[in-house]
């Protein structure tokens, strides 16, 4: 049985609980039906929330009152099934205690920065949610109750799509993530990292949820903090044992690389144990497709080239900000995978280090650090 499933009646007896706090605050019958979706009890990695479907026995008469906290609205009448997510506490990397209040801020201020001029909306409505944290410190479950919007996960269509009408689904990505990037942020909103609320509801920053840490003054502050907290971790690592078997990292505490840059970038920049086709993708990200481009190859996790190509030039179309564009995104790039060699994925997710011999943990630990190696002679140590 998998951690996810362990937890499951844990998750089932809060739902029982809960049925209290939404017929009390929320006016919902008691009579609600609750049920998992998007659960598989096999997965072999920690979900980040557990995804349940709130259905009424009959559609809201009126409309319910809003809930106290911020960002959230009044169901609407004629509502007859919502969502509610609760938090997992033991999922790899969310430990920050703002959790949920960052992403109910992040989510206020999509809505803010897409529902005015896009049709139809594309962000949930909030109608309630309680953080991890209650006001006295005490530990608690964190959910989020919303809209129920229709629709399918892209991930389980694009796949089957014709090239064409991937480039019409990219296109409207785009102007999506154009709209996000034009937002102007709250003056609240100082330092870099997460998010959260202060006492007059206000969208502060706060500790980055992946990382527990921050928030920072500058991108440079942000590198340095995460370089500096990465030798740290692999110190802990019993395979890794700080990387001093070889003398890689020996003077760690002395070095840091810092530059200010755009870091909204999606996916890693940097170079690690990826297939050579994955590097050549990134380096065209950073410096241009080559014309003609390669021939795609096999698998649903090789390079598709031509897809590749059109969200490029979707982005460029739209005018957004993307790597290529992006000054001094090549010392991003390097900072990057330096963080992410010193730190590797599957060297240290507790998820993957569960399914793998130690053999195999070992041969990965020995490659990674042939391409730390690599990496820190690039960079010039």
């Amino acid at each position: 049985m998998n951690h996810n499933h362990s937890n499951y009646q844990v998750c089932i007896d809060f739902i029982n609980g809960i049925h209290g706090l939404l017929k009390r605050t929320f006016g919902l019958p008691v009579n609600t039906l609750v049920e998992p979706i998007a659960y598989d009890p096999k997965c072999p990695f920690k979900y980040n929330n557990f995804v349940y479907r709130v259905s009424l026995p009959s559609p809201l008469d009126k409309e319910n009152g809003a809930w106290h906290k911020p960002g959230c609205v009044a169901i609407p009448s004629g509502v007859s099934d919502l969502i509610l997510r609760l938090t997992n506490s033991d999922a790899t990397s969310m430990g920050a205690a703002n959790r949920v209040e960052n992403e109910v801020a992040m989510m206020t201020l999509a809505a803010a920065a897409l529902d005015p001029n896009f049709e139809p909306r594309v962000v949930p409505r909030l109608y309630g949610w309680a953080g991890i944290t209650s006001k006295k410190g005490e530990p608690q479950q964190g959910w989020i109750l919303q809209e129920l919007m229709p629709g399918v996960p892209l991930d389980e269509r694009l796949d089957n799509m014709e090239l064409e009408e991937k480039k019409e689904i990219f296109a409207q990505i785009a102007k999506l993530l154009k709209g996000l990037q034009d937002f102007p942020l709250p003056a609240s909103i100082t330092k870099f990292g997460g998010l959260t609320f202060d006492n007059e509801n206000n969208i502060i920053s706060a500790p980055m949820t992946t990382t527990s840490t921050g928030p920072w003054p500058s991108y440079e502050a942000a590198f340095e903090a995460r370089l500096k907290q990465a030798p740290k971790k692999t110190d802990e690592n019993p395979y890794i044992q700080g990387w001093h078997e070889n003398g890689q990292l020996e003077s760690h505490n002395d070095k840091a690389i810092i530059h200010a840059v755009f870091m909204g970038l999606g996916a890693s920049l940097g170079a690690g144990l990826e297939a050579r086709e994955e590097r050549a993708l990134k380096e065209a990200k950073l410096h241009g497709f080559p014309d003609p481009l390669p021939d795609d190859q096999q698998g649903s996790e090789e390079v598709q080239w031509k897809v590749a190509k059109v969200w490029e030039d979707a982005l460029q179309n739209e005018g957004c900000k993307r790597p290529i564009t992006t000054s001094g995104i090549d010392i991003v790039a390097d900072v990057d995978a330096l963080l992410s060699s010193i730190l590797p994925w599957r060297v240290t997710n507790s998820d993957i280090l569960r399914r793998q011999t130690c053999q195999v943990i070992q041969n990965c630990r020995n490659e990674n650090e042939k391409v730390l190696i690599e990496i820190l002679e690039h960079i010039g140590f």
